[in-house]
């Protein structure tokens, strides 16, 4: 999962589960341990309902 946010930088919850062939509700019950602990971050995208996925420096260096 972070793998596939590094290489687009950016991803949106609709695109990485798309990715992962997964459903989003599963997808958010596995991204918010990475969040609490500080590999990833999410960022409001220009429309008010896309959030944004990417990787903090700690979660760049854990994935490196």
């Amino acid at each position: 999962m972070m793998a596939i946010i590094a290489l687009n930088k950016t991803s949106t919850f609709a695109h990485l589960s798309d990715a992962m062939v997964m459903d989003r509700s599963t997808l958010t019950r596995n991204v918010r341990p990475l969040i609490r602990k500080e590999y990833l971050q999410v960022d409001r995208g220009t429309d008010k309902r896309v959030r944004l996925l990417s990787l903090t420096p700690k979660g760049t260096e854990t994935l490196s």
